[in-house]
Parts: structure tokens; C-alpha cells; sequence
């Protein structure tokens, strides 16, 4: 029995983890199974009853009424399906469902009109999946008009409505979001440490309000969120291993020599060196920045994800 499906809301999800067109066929082929039985069901009631005429023609008005019946609940289900959950019940069983290109589950006219595209796309010669082969994210043409990827779902990453959606390989990102991924962290684990460093600012704007007007707010912002990490290691110790590769992989520490951990510690007993360091002003309350426990803006706690 296939259990109900645990959805991510919004997500974010790395190049590699959109679905080969393997996967697609196979997942294909146990919806399509599952509704030729209810169309072969139907049509031995139709031939028991005579209703096809003496001897049985496929092409007898209703044949074709019920073929286009089963055709319409296909497509209903394939849509609501999507909407509500993202996958159908051959997705899945291999992994994989349908996002919008901001990570989030389609609406219903979006999988609406993909699912009944995707029939012409199919039976005009397979041309509408010619882009699975050709297209670097591997969207078939009822994908581009509905503005969906299909992704595995083991690979989602819980994110925030601004970061949802395909990370690309060439996307341009700041020295926070490439030490993420570099870190090779698992993604309920990434997804925390990006909910830390939207907190990050949040934080450096109550405790030195001005310092967006500072030489280099973005280094400020990076350092900060470094710091945050250093005292989460005390907070979360489980964790320690996942934030250390984070903190070794982040570009703002390049200039440092020896352990970085241990500096940022220092950092941390050391207000004004602190100060120094962020490029804060002497009046700016270092402490605020990791007193307060840094959980994932749902309040759950690192490394778990959520469920619904």
C-alpha cells in the first residue's frame, strides 16, 4: 500500500535532481495501468450488454463516448493530483513529482493544462518529448506551457517563497549560499542553514541598525552569520560536524589562518574584536546576534523536516 505523501510546500532543488526520462516512462506506465483496467472493465460491460453491436466495434459511438470518459478521469485525476500533492500514484511509487519553477505545487489551472497537453504532446508523433532528451532541465512541452519541472522528490530541500525553485549551476550566488552547497549538507539540514542566514540580517538590524550603511554589507552580513554558526555549534553539538564543513567552505573566512572555528569562537568572548571584525560600530550589541536560538522560521528544530 502506497502511504500518503509527505509535502514540502515550497522547495528548492539542486541541477541533478531533475528526473530522467526513466523514471517519467516508468512512473507513466503504472498511471496508464492503472486506467486501462478501468477502460477494459468498462468495455467488457459494454460488449456483455451488446452495446457495440454484433460482433463488437471499437469504433461504436459508445466506445467512444467511454474511451473519452476514461480519458477525461485520467486527466482529472493526473490534475487534482498534482495540485494537491505534486505526484500521481505511479510518481510516486519512483520518487518523483511535479513543482512550478518557484518550488512551489502547481495551482489548478497550471496542472490543469498540463495534464491535458500533455496527451497531444504524447500522440503527435512524441515530438512534445523531444525536450526531454534536449532541454538542460528536461521539460516536455506540456512542462514549458505549464511552467513545471519534474524533480525526485528525496532531493527537495524545505526553502522560504523567495528560494524556492531550481538552484542553477550558473546562478550567481553569495559566498553564504555556495559554502551551503559545497558543504554537501543533507537538504532538511541545508534548508535550516538557510532559514539562519535570512535570520542573520534580521539580526544585524537590531543589534547595529546602521549597518547596511556600512563599506561592505554584504562581508558584514557573511561574517555575522559565520559567528552564528560558531555559537550554534555549542547550542546544537550534534551538529557540529555539518556546521564546521559549512564554516570551512565559506569564502569570507579565506583571509583567516589556522582553525576557523576556534577564531570565531574567540569572536565570540571577545566583543570588541567582534566589532572589529563585522565592521560594526562601537555601539552595536554583538550578543544579539547569538543569544537567541537559531531554528528554521517554522520553529522546528535542525535536521527534521516537516510533515503534513
Amino acid at each position: 500500500m502506497i502511504a500518503a505523501p509527505v509535502t514540502v510546500r515550497h522547495a528548492r532543488w539542486p541541477p541533478a535532481a531533475v528526473a530522467s526520462p526513466g523514471e517519467r516512462a516508468a512512473a507513466w506506465l503504472i498511471d496508464a495501468t492503472i486506467f486501462w483496467v478501468v477502460w477494459v472493465s468498462g468495455m467488457i460491460l459494454l460488449i456483455e450488454t451488446g452495446e457495440l453491436g454484433d460482433p463488437p466495434r471499437l469504433t461504436a459511438p459508445r466506445a467512444l463516448l467511454w474511451a473519452g470518459v476514461v480519458w477525461g478521469m485520467s486527466r482529472c485525476y493526473d490534475a487534482l493530483s498534482i495540485q494537491r500533492w505534486g505526484s500521481t500514484a505511479g510518481r510516486r511509487v519512483l520518487g518523483i513529482e511535479v513543482r512550478d519553477r518557484f518550488g512551489d505545487l502547481p495551482g489548478l489551472f497550471a496542472a490543469a493544462a498540463r495534464s491535458v497537453t500533455r496527451t497531444p504532446a504524447v500522440l503527435v508523433f512524441g515530438l512534445g518529448l523531444v525536450p526531454l532528451w534536449t532541454d538542460p532541465n528536461r521539460r516536455a512541452v506540456h512542462d514549458r506551457i505549464a511552467g513545471t519541472m519534474v524533480v525526485r522528490t528525496s532531493e527537495l530541500e524545505p526553502a522560504d517563497e523567495r528560494q524556492g525553485g531550481l538552484v542553477g549551476q550558473d546562478e550567481e550566488a553569495d559566498a553564504t549560499e555556495v559554502a551551503i552547497r559545497r558543504a554537501d549538507v543533507d537538504p532538511a539540514e541545508a534548508g535550516w542553514l538557510r532559514a539562519v542566514a535570512a535570520q542573520t540580517e534580521t539580526r544585524l538590524d537590531v543589534a547595529a541598525p546602521s549597518w547596511r550603511r556600512g563599506d561592505d554589507p554584504s562581508a558584514t552580513r557573511q561574517r555575522a552569520f559565520c559567528m552564528l554558526l560558531a555559537a550554534l555549534i555549542a547550542r546544537y553539538p550534534e551538529h557540529r560536524d555539518t556546521l564546521v564543513r559549512v564554516i570551512e567552505q565559506h569564502a569570507v573566512l579565506d583571509g583567516i589562518r589556522g582553525d576557523r572555528e576556534r577564531f570565531l569562537r574567540q569572536l565570540l568572548d571577545d566583543a570588541d574584536g567582534a566589532r572589529q571584525w563585522l565592521e560594526l560600530p562601537d555601539t552595536a550589541r554583538v550578543r544579539i546576534l547569538v543569544d537567541a536560538p537559531a531554528q528554521p522560521h517554522d520553529g522546528r528544530q535542525p535536521g527534521t523536516r516537516q510533515r503534513r
